[in-house]
């Protein structure tokens, strides 16, 4: 009977240790899911005059005031389910990786005449930044910053405005409260 528990003990010791491990390899050995690219066009060739990076929500509402005065914008996202979802709102936005200097260039920053940065990434935008600065000195490049810090950090890339997300709406709401109060906010 004990060399029964003994052997129990010592089966359920190994499954518990080679469980974690098999998980691991199973991670290795099968196929990831990738995102299917049916029906995105990868951006090559792009020539806008301006070109987007990041059609998110901020991408979406800084393209509107360009788009209504007819200015002519290249838009890359690297996101397929948000390219699928723009085109269902007639927007032409095309599949790339603006941390690359590839797609960069594929996409026409060497030919536009300003670069709107606005992934949801700070480390990506800063990286952007300083790769559109470092290849294309004399571009305007204009950032969505999320903080103070990434503000800086933006500052340092080269880029010539950055806007951080929440400060100016911030400072809009606040004056709004004051209004509300009867306050004269000036």
């Amino acid at each position: 009977d004990s060399q029964a528990n003994a052997m129990l003990t010592a089966i359920v010791i190994i499954s518990m240790v080679l469980t974690p491990l098999a998980i691991i390899a199973l991670r290795y050995l099968t196929p990831r899911d990738e995102q299917s690219l049916e029906g995105v066009d990868v951006a090559n060739g792009l020539t806008g005059s301006v070109l987007i990076i990041g059609f998110g929500r901020f991408g979406q509402i800084a393209s509107q005031p360009l788009l209504l005065r007819g200015i002519d914008v290249s838009i890359i996202d690297n996101e397929v389910e948000m390219i699928q979802a723009a085109a269902d709102f007639g927007f032409k936005v095309y599949y790339g990786d603006g941390t690359r200097l590839d797609i960069l260039r594929a996409a026409g920053a060497g030919r536009a005449r300003a670069v709107l940065i606005c992934v949801d990434k700070p480390d990506a935008a800063v990286r952007i930044a300083e790769l559109i600065k470092a290849e294309f000195p004399l571009l305007t490049v204009l950032a969505r910053a999320f903080d103070r810090g990434t503000a800086l950090q933006l500052i340092r890339a080269g880029v010539d405005y950055q806007l951080r997300e929440t400060f100016e709406s911030a400072l809009v709401f606040g004056g709004s409260t004051l209004e509300a109060l009867g306050v004269d906010p000036e």
